[in-house]
């Protein structure tokens, strides 16, 4: 790396291709339904050579890789200028294969369903010409990855920018050395919106935001995090255990040594103590690992 660039952009490459990818299968889907309901009552247009468009009505149809081009195009200068680094400075972080988390909780993503096609390889021919690195861990999820990276970059002096939407990185967050960059809000994280999302609470709830990364971890083995399939152990337990969390150095560890020394009250003890199992393996499950080894790809 370039010790003479001040910011390193690391991008949560899976995030990114599928996101691109998505709307260019709805966009595909949707010119399709439309071409079939227009092309038998039309007599200029022809199912048989697809000529849509020969009346100057019908709907357009769309080819999925084009459009899926088009969309990493226009999510490349969406980054460039919000983010404000040149493309040089960008790293593609891939996927490898974690067991660590699935072996601890055998559940953990298993709500995702399989898809027909993965895009990431297209993805990754097609942003190679613009530049970009790309790196993995061969046995370590891409959160990993960016964690060993984003640790050891900013230790070494450089401003790390990471680009995912993945909550499971604001444990990273640390401005202005590490900042994280929202691509399902287009802006970079706040102190304010993580205060609104951890934990995420009701309509009706009273209880203040936690907004210290540091707190990030203990929120997600107790409530959970639905995208990734690990259950939520304490719902409706926020208004007794945020005030402990919010005093506690963020680890569980001092959590219970603090909920051990206050009145919570036996009903609320007893349910923390039983759910203390499933507590744990969330605890592990959500944290990431800062020590994988990280192989640059040719």
């Amino acid at each position: 790396m370039d010790k003479n660039t001040d910011v390193v952009v690391l991008v949560d490459f899976s995030g990114l291709a599928w996101c691109c990818w998505e709307p260019a299968v709805s966009a595909h889907e949707a010119g399709e339904k439309a071409w079939a309901a227009h092309w038998p009552t039309c007599p200029q247009c022809s199912e048989e050579d697809g000529q849509a468009g020969a009346c100057g009505y019908a709907p357009r149809r769309y080819d999925t890789k084009a459009v899926f081009r088009e969309n990493i195009d226009l999510k490349f200068g969406t980054l460039s200028e919000s983010i404000s680094a040149p493309v040089r400075t960008w790293i593609m972080v891939r996927d490898g294969k974690e067991t660590r988390r699935r072996e601890l909780l055998p559940t953990y993503k298993a709500n995702r369903e399989a898809r027909p096609f993965d895009p990431r390889g297209l993805a990754e021919e097609y942003i190679r010409t613009k530049g970009c690195r790309f790196c993995w861990s061969p046995e370590a999820e891409a959160d990993d990855t960016i964690a060993t990276m984003a640790t050891d970059l900013s230790a070494a002096g450089f401003n790390v920018i990471i680009v995912s939407a993945d909550k499971d990185l604001w444990q990273l967050w640390d401005p202005p050395k590490v900042r994280i960059y929202l691509t399902t809000k287009k802006e970079f994280l706040t102190r304010d919106y993580l205060g609104k999302k951890f934990p995420d609470r009701s309509k009706t709830s009273k209880v203040p935001g936690l907004e210290d990364v540091k707190h990030v971890r203990l929120c997600k083995a107790l409530w959970g995090d639905s995208s990734d399939n690990v259950p939520n152990v304490m719902p409706r337990m926020q208004a007794d255990l945020v005030p402990l969390i919010k005093s506690s150095d963020g680890t569980l560890g001092d959590l219970l040594g603090r909920c051990s020394t206050v009145a919570l009250g036996d009903k609320i003890m007893g349910k923390l103590q039983a759910a203390l199992p499933q507590i744990e393996t969330n605890y592990s499950v959500v944290g990431l690992y800062k020590d994988v080894p990280v192989v640059w790809l040719p």
